[in-house]
């Protein structure tokens, strides 16, 4: 939330559509620009029907995806003079980062919410480049870091130090409200799912799944490729010994008998002479 100098209640601050360059400049820090929608990641609790605003910023790691409500991007579709689903968006979120330009600190009941289990309040110090840390938490609660109460940071950590604190923010409290699942548990839960979902009725081999993957074969009575090929050369080598072996003894008879006959009448003649 960003509240301006001389906002005293709720009804001013959640009505802030324009902010300073500097809240504007830390709101790049905490993440990109996502366009909301189209956007395929986590969306928090934000209506595309209702209020949504064009575009929000949004940060994610390999465990971690955060999207961040920013009352002055978080334009109206309906007719929300009192900015009800507004109140009704911050008022369900655990953690509250409010940026202060007022002269005084920020009122921790401003928005009052059972909700909501911590405040973080950013103070920025005039004409010195240094920003104020502030934070508030219900009882009971562990402390949380890397930013402290009373800590004066520098506009180039800032960001990352309050997105930081921020996480850190929101597991202490789903730890508190033993709501915290690790994202590699969380992550095994999804996947489990999609094999619920997807798995096949019929548990294949291995070997069954692979066999469509590397033989094409239209009709399984039709020999393959590689059968084919060994029948031809079965016909060839089948042809060649035909030309030495005869396959018939019987038709050979009448050859054999013409030479022996041939071979006796030359041996009659030379005896002749």
């Amino acid at each position: 939330m960003y509240v301006a100098n001389g906002q005293e209640n709720l009804s001013d601050i959640i009505k802030n559509y324009k902010a300073s360059n500097l809240f504007n400049e830390f709101v790049e820090s905490l993440g990109w620009q996502v366009n909301l929608s189209t956007h395929l990641g986590y969306t928090g609790t934000i209506d595309p029907n209702t209020t949504l605003g064009d575009y929000g910023p949004y940060y994610a790691n390999a465990t971690t995806e955060v999207l961040y409500h920013v009352t002055t991007q978080m334009t109206s579709k309906i007719e929300d003079v009192q900015c009800l689903y507004k109140k009704r968006i911050l008022g369900n979120d655990y953690v509250h980062i409010v940026w202060s330009e007022h002269d005084r600190n920020y009122r921790a009941w401003t928005l009052p919410s059972p909700a909501v289990w911590y405040v973080i309040v950013i103070y920025p110090l005039k004409n010195s480049g240094l920003y104020r840390i502030q934070i508030f938490s219900k009882p009971d609660l562990p402390p949380i870091g890397p930013l402290i109460n009373g800590l004066c940071v520098d506009k180039l950590t800032l960001g990352p130090l309050v997105r930081t604190t921020a996480i850190n923010a929101f597991h202490a409290v789903k730890a508190k409200l033993k709501l915290l699942k690790r994202p590699y548990t969380t992550r095994k839960d999804y996947i489990d799912d999609i094999i619920g979902k997807f798995k096949p009725p019929k548990q294949e081999e291995y070997k069954d799944f692979l066999k469509p993957l590397f033989l094409f074969v239209e009709n399984e009575e039709e020999p393959t490729s590689v059968d084919t090929s060994i029948e031809k050369v079965d016909d060839t080598n089948k042809s060649e010994q035909a030309l030495y072996e005869p396959e018939d003894e019987n038709k050979c008879k009448p050859y054999e008998e013409k030479k022996a006959k041939e071979e006796k009448e030359v041996v009659e003649y030379e005896i002749g002479e």
